[in-house]
């Protein structure tokens, strides 16, 4: 059997038990994502709503035959929801979408020639949880010329 603790290493254990329990405890009520792991991650906290606007990011280019082509995100090695974290940037500047064209161009040698880039939210409103519109925001466009 293993060594039993002094009575000052039980406390510093029972100490430090206590303070890592407070910290879940008034993370869990006061954190935030940032806080993780003494605060909740929100993805898995929270809930949406079955009724409201539901939006989500893409991209769209046009080739130099004026095809306008869906681009996938993970096309040019990033998420959806790290573009999207980026939408405050494009929307002050948006000539940063040059680099991400330049991204997709570099990574998809065989990809669609395109001629402009466009950042684009789409916005599904839901009621009774069914889609009754859709419309899109042009977020940020770059065009080569």
């Amino acid at each position: 059997m293993g060594e039993r603790l002094s009575k000052t290493g039980s406390k510093a254990r029972a100490i430090a038990t206590i303070a890592v329990l407070g910290a879940l405890l008034a993370g869990g009520f006061f954190g935030d994502d940032d806080h993780f792991p003494f605060g909740p991650m929100r993805m898995y906290s929270t809930t949406n709503e079955v009724d409201g606007p539901v939006s989500s990011i893409h991209l769209e280019g046009t080739t130099v035959d004026g095809e306008v082509v869906a681009i996938k995100i993970n096309a040019i090695g990033m998420r959806p929801a790290e573009l999207d974290g980026q939408v405050p940037r494009f929307r002050a500047d948006p000539s940063l979408m040059r680099s991400v064209l330049e991204t997709y161009e570099r990574t998809n040698p065989d990809g669609y020639d395109l001629v402009s880039l466009r950042l684009v939210r789409g916005i599904h409103q839901l009621e009774d949880r069914k889609e009754i519109s859709y419309s899109e925001e042009l977020i940020a466009e770059w065009t080569s010329g």
